[in-house]
């Protein structure tokens, strides 16, 4: 009987030790966090206000960086695939995907809300702005 309390009190111990206390309260990040977080692990460093405007109204995506980042190049015209590169950041939740074409719509613009450093295939690390299709204001 003695071998079988033990036992248990040294399965529970172990458990315990694996897991962790049973009374800790794991803490979720709220989407600021997150977004926060994510903006320093990518190197995006975001201007206090909005930047220049690019006459630029198609871009291709070819990488992208998160659910809702892309690296894109702007297009020339429907041949052009390596124009201007870019980094580009939706914030109202839509995703991107390989191989996109982003048309800005009419009554909106890309304009430059910051700065993306990452590093490219050669091992330089390369800047780039940051872009986000908003309002013509």
């Amino acid at each position: 009987m003695g071998g079988l309390v033990t036992g248990i009190v040294l399965s529970l111990v172990v458990s315990f030790s694996i897991k962790g206390s049973p009374n800790k309260m794991i803490k979720t990040k709220t989407e600021t966090e997150a977004k926060i977080e994510h903006e320093k692990e990518d190197d995006v460093t975001y201007f206090n206000e909005p930047g220049e405007i690019f006459e630029e109204t198609k871009f291709h995506v070819f990488q992208v960086v998160a659910k809702n980042a892309a690296l894109v190049t702007a297009m020339t015209s429907e041949l052009d695939l390596f124009g201007t590169t870019f980094a580009i950041y939706n914030r109202e939740g839509e995703y991107y995907y390989d191989n996109e074409i982003i048309t800005v719509p009419k009554g909106k613009v890309a304009r430059q809300m910051g700065i993306y450093q990452y590093r490219g295939n050669d091992g330089i690390i390369k800047t780039v702005p940051v872009i986000e299709i908003v309002d013509n204001k």
